[in-house]
């Protein structure tokens, strides 16, 4: 019996569905918990959560927002994967400190990012999230 194998990319479905799930289980900077994570072809966004217990306690909480269309190229990094340029738009309201220093009270938070925070996990999760996010930007109408 011969069997034909056949190659396809994976659909729009899939792929939203890995990119979510990657990002539920390894996303985040540290001990950042993340939550919220919704995934279109034209839209990510997710919540993080990290606990700072310095003098006080106090949690940083940052909305990440980006459309995965807005770059050209992912440079693959050991934290994370970085954007050609400051494409993730981050909003810090509901946060009780300085996420950026929590040591300067003045200074503030910066307002965009190019690079979306993956904890290693599984072997070539950068690259292949790499791979799905521009992927999944060939589907944005």
């Amino acid at each position: 019996m011969l069997l034909t194998v056949t190659s396809s990319a994976q659909t729009k479905v899939e792929t939203i569905a890995w990119i979510k799930g990657k990002i539920e289980k390894y996303g985040g900077y540290g001990s950042e918990q993340i939550s919220n994570v919704s995934v279109t072809p034209c839209k990510i966004s997710f919540k993080g959560v990290r606990h700072f217990k310095l003098f006080t306690s106090f949690d940083c909480v940052t909305n990440y927002s980006f459309d995965p269309g807005k770059t050209t190229s992912w440079r693959i990094a050991t934290e994370g994967i970085y954007a050609d340029s400051n494409i993730i738009n981050l909003d810090y309201s509901g946060s009780s400190g300085n996420c950026f220093d929590p040591f300067e009270e003045e200074e503030e938070n910066p307002k965009t990012s190019n690079i979306l925070n993956i904890k290693k996990g599984e072997p070539d999760l950068h690259k292949n999230m790499a791979k799905a996010l521009t992927h999944l930007a060939t589907f944005c109408e």
